[in-house]
């Protein structure tokens, strides 16, 4: 399969390049950096995601495109127009499927409680993660292009681990290791890695269409 990946250079976009290319895929990574580092075994197109022209033209063709940047890359007031111009880029390009990158605080600790909204999130950084819950509110709203939001747990970190090959799938609640406990967020993690093996998992064979979905240890 042909799968671009947008924000290719970032954190979690280079595991799931990793991850598509280890798997035989061809990858077409799209980023504003100006070098290739990483990403000798695939295209690589330079290009600003505000771009919506020239996202077109670097999906046009792919089977499937990945969104894994953050969503404020242009700020906090242009979150709703970004994912537009990713949406309509996807469209104008043919393209049948975009899986985005969602955030863990999107997801539920109980029916419509929002981890995003608890006293185990961090209200430093609450103002920034809740453009994940925007994005969310926006791509629910779409009913032509096949779309997926694919939501970490609590603790998604580099540090977390290695590349396991397993994970566990919800709807829309967080995947913890022990219901009865509230050690957010050490309760629900996964590594950046399997992160990336679940998307492209979802890829290579689509379970889910027009939904957001969650995944953890």
């Amino acid at each position: 399969m042909k799968v671009a990946v947008i924000s290719a250079h970032g954190r979690v976009g280079s595991r799931i390049v990793t991850e598509a290319v280890q798997r035989g895929h061809h990858v077409v990574g799209v980023g504003i950096d100006e070098g290739r580092a990483g990403f000798d075994e695939t295209e690589y197109v330079r290009c600003d995601v505000g771009d919506v022209t020239g996202l077109e033209d670097a999906v046009r063709g792919v089977d499937a495109v990945v969104y894994a940047g953050v969503p404020n890359a242009k700020g906090l007031d242009k979150v709703e127009s970004l994912i537009e111009g990713i949406i309509t880029a996807c469209k104008r390009g043919g393209v049948e499927r975009l899986l985005i990158v969602g955030g863990g605080g999107t997801a539920e600790i109980a029916p419509g409680k929002l981890y995003l909204y608890t006293k185990y999130f961090s209200k430093t950084i609450r103002p920034i993660v809740a453009m994940h819950e925007r994005v969310l509110d926006r791509i629910r709203q779409e009913t032509e292009l096949d779309w997926v939001v694919q939501t970490p747990p609590a603790m998604m970190e580099e540090n977390v681990g290695s590349r396991t090959g397993t994970y566990r799938v919800g709807k829309d609640e967080l995947v913890v290791t022990d219901p009865n406990s509230t050690d957010y967020p050490h309760i629900s993690t996964l590594s950046m890695q399997d992160y990336a093996v679940a998307m492209i998992d979802e890829i290579e064979t689509p379970r889910h269409h027009f939904a957001r979905y969650t995944v953890g240890y």
